[in-house]
C-alpha cells in the first residue's frame, strides 16, 4: 500500500529539530516523529578510593550516576489500522565530558526497525538495549548506579548490537519478550552471541518479572568478567544470570522483593585456575510517594560467592523531586560492606574489594583492599524533553 505524503526519516528529523518547541509529536501524512531524551549532572563523593596507587576520597562531576543521558527519536509509520512501521535511534552520553557512553557507536543504545502489530506484538531488528534491563521493574533504585547492577558488577546492563527483538503485547497482565544478539562469527554460532527471555504480570497494585540471560565471549564461553572470572572489580559480560522479583504497591508505599544468581561456569578456562563461578544476590527496597512531586527510596541488596566466600552488603537510600515534568532534582547515598576473605583465597579470586562503581576498587590503604568498607553520595538534576 502507498503512503501519501510520505518524508525521509532525515527530514522528518529536521522538521521535527524545527518544530520540537512546538509539538510532542510531528507528524507528515501518516508518519510521526516524536524526539526525546533527558540530560542529568551533579556531584559526586566517594571515600576509599584507589587509583594509579594513590588512596583517598574522591570528588568528581556526577555524570550517569542518577542514570544515563540520552537522546532519542521514534518513528511510526501506519501500514493498516492495526500495523506499523517502527523506527528508534538513541544515543547515551555523559555530561562530565560529553563523550558518548561507547566508544565509534553513535546511536549506541537502540538503532533498530521493524514492525508492530497491536494484537501480536512487535519484531524489531538492529542495537537494543539488554533484555536484562528489564529488571527496571523489580529494583528500588530505579536502574541508578548506586542499585541493582552494584554488586553484579553490571551484569543487566549494555546493549545488544546485531540483534533481534520480539515483544508480545500483555495478554490478561502477562507480556513476553525474546531477544537474540547475533556472533557473527563464520562457522561458530555460539561466539560473542546472546540470548535473553523477560517474563511479566502486571495486574493492578502487583508486578512480576522474571528473566533469564546469557552472552557468550569471543570465544563462545560464559568466562565471566576480564578479571578474575567473578572477580571484585570489572563488569560481569559473559554470563548466564536469572531474576526472578516482584513490587506491591500500598497506597502510597511501594515494596520490592528479588533474587539473581550469575553464573560464569568456564571462568579460568584454559589457565589452571579456580575463580568464582556462580553468585547470588538478594534485595529488598521500598518507595514511599512522599507528596505529588517527591518520592523516598530505600534498598537492601546482599552478594554471596560460595567458592571464595566473599558476602558484600549494600545499603541505598535516595530522594527525587520533580520540580515539574521537566527537571527532577535527586539525592542518593550508598555504603557497601565487605568480608574479609582468605589470604589464599585472594591470590586466588581477587580481593573482597566491590565499590560503589564496579570500574572502581574499594582500598582503606595502598597495600589493603581486602573486606574495604565504602560510602558515597552523589546529587544533581536532571531535564526530561
Amino acid at each position: 500500500m502507498k503512503i501519501q505524503h510520505s518524508l525521509p526519516l532525515t527530514a522528518l528529523l529536521a522538521l521535527a529539530a524545527n518544530q520540537a518547541c512546538a509539538f510532542d509529536d510531528i507528524k507528515v501524512g501518516a508518519a510521526s516523529l516524536t524526539l526525546y531524551g533527558r540530560v542529568a549532572a551533579g556531584i559526586d563523593f566517594t571515600n576509599n578510593q584507589l587509583a594509579a596507587g594513590i588512596q583517598g576520597s574522591r570528588w568528581e562531576a556526577a555524570s550517569n550516576q542518577w542514570g544515563v543521558s540520552y537522546w532519542g527519536a521514534k518513528g511510526r509509520f501506519a501500514l493498516d489500522n492495526e500495523t506499523q512501521a517502527v523506527v528508534n535511534l538513541e544515543s547515551g552520553f555523559g555530561t562530565d565530558t560529553g563523550a558518548v557512553t561507547t566508544n565509534d557507536r553513535l546511536f549506541n543504545r537502540a538503532a533498530n526497525v521493524g514492525i508492530e502489530h497491536q494484537r501480536y506484538g512487535a519484531v524489531t531488528i538492529g542495537t537494543h538495549l539488554w533484555i536484562a534491563q528489564d529488571i527496571i521493574d523489580v529494583d528500588p533504585m530505579h536502574f541508578q548506579s548506586i542499585g541493582i547492577n552494584t554488586l553484579v558488577n553490571g551484569a543487566n546492563d549494555g546493549a545488544a548490537e546485531n540483534s533481534i527483538l520480539l515483544r508480545s503485547p500483555s495478554y490478561h497482565g502477562v507480556s513476553v519478550g525474546y531477544m537474540h544478539a547475533f556472533g557473527g562469527a563464520a562457522g561458530e554460532f555460539k561466539r560473542s552471541s546472546s540470548d535473553g527471555v523477560s517474563l511479566a504480570y502486571q495486574g493492578g497494585d502487583l508486578t512480576l518479572r522474571a528473566i533469564y540471560g546469557q552472552r557468550a565471549d569471543s570465544f563462545g564461553r560464559y568466562s565471566g568478567g576480564d578479571t578474575y572470572g567473578l572477580g571484585s572489580r570489572d563488569a560481569w559480560k559473559y554470563v548466564k544470570n536469572t531474576v526472578v522479583g516482584g513490587a506491591y504497591r500500598i497506597g502510597a508505599t511501594k515494596l520490592f522483593a528479588g533474587y539473581e544468581q550469575i553464573k560464569a561456569p568456564e571462568s579460568g578456562y584454559g589457565i589452571r585456575a579456580n575463580y568464582d563461578e556462580k553468585a547470588r544476590m538478594a534485595w529488598l527496597g521500598v518507595n514511599h510517594q512522599l507528596s505529588a512531586k517527591t518520592e523516598l527510596l530505600g534498598s537492601f541488596y546482599q552478594l554471596k560467592q560460595s567458592y571464595s566466600g566473599k558476602k558484600s552488603n549494600l545499603f541505598a537510600v535516595g530522594v527525587n523531586h520533580e520540580w515539574n515534568k521537566y527537571l527532577t532534582m535527586y539525592m542518593t547515598a550508598g555504603r557497601i560492606g565487605n568480608n574479609t576473605i582468605s589470604e589464599f583465597m585472594v591470590q586466588n579470586t581477587g580481593a573482597n574489594s566491590h565499590a560503589l562503581s564496579y570500574n572502581d576498587t574499594a582500598c582503606d590503604s595502598s597495600l589493603n583492599c581486602n573486606g574495604v568498607k565504602q560510602y558515597g553520595t552523589y546529587a544533581g538534576f536532571v531535564v526530561k524533553f
